[in-house]
């Protein structure tokens, strides 16, 4: 499966899990500020509702085997042949704002600390590639565009980060909108091929 499939997939389960106003704790309805283990399931759950066929054998935290993790989302091959996964995801949140509309100090460590126990957009780069039993590895962040805070402003320092850490092969993205939480209303998926160096 191509990865700018998965991504236009995933932009659109997103809408459709959020079309459906999941709450979680106190917060305000809407997918926004659930967090990114919940938004995988959600989204993923509707992936399969849209095409049952290409994502019935996916699956969410896959033990790693070789380290004390998990792959957020795995992916079988279309053609049912070689390793047992045909993706391996790591998925990231970049949220720049609150539930309650006030800036997330933490965003930049979620996304750019290169340092492994942050558990970084950044660091999970090179986390996905100990994955063995995969044919393809990516790091896929949905992320929140607000006015105030351009979520492109983060992706160019992930970009630039990224390029020293792995081989990026591809980069794809789709656009996502209309979503019903009041500062969680728009964005963008994005994900990144990874190969080692």
């Amino acid at each position: 499966m191509l990865l700018q499939r998965i991504v236009d997939d995933f932009a659109r389960g997103l809408e459709a899990a959020d079309a459906r106003r999941p709450q979680c704790k106190t917060y305000l309805p809407g997918i926004g500020p659930h967090e990114e283990p919940a938004v995988v399931k959600l989204v993923l759950a509707e992936m399969r509702a849209m095409d049952a066929d290409a994502y019935a054998g996916a699956t969410v935290e896959v033990p790693y085997g070789v380290l004390d993790a998990s792959c957020d989302l795995c992916l079988t091959p279309i053609d049912g042949v070689g390793p047992q996964w045909g993706w391996a995801i790591e998925v990231k949140a970049a949220r720049a704002l609150r539930n309650n509309g006030q800036p997330a100090e933490e965003v930049l460590k979620h996304l750019l600390s290169p340092f492994a126990e942050d558990r970084s957009a950044l660091s999970d780069c090179e986390k996905v590639l100990a994955f063995r039993a995969t044919q393809r590895h990516a790091l896929l962040v949905y992320g929140y565009d607000y006015p105030s805070r351009p979520l492109s402003a983060l992706v160019d320092a992930l970009d630039l980060l990224i390029a020293r850490r792995v081989r990026v092969t591809e980069r794809v993205e789709a656009p996502f909108g209309n979503l019903v939480h009041p500062h969680h209303q728009r964005g963008q998926v994005l994900a990144w091929a990874v190969e080692r160096v």
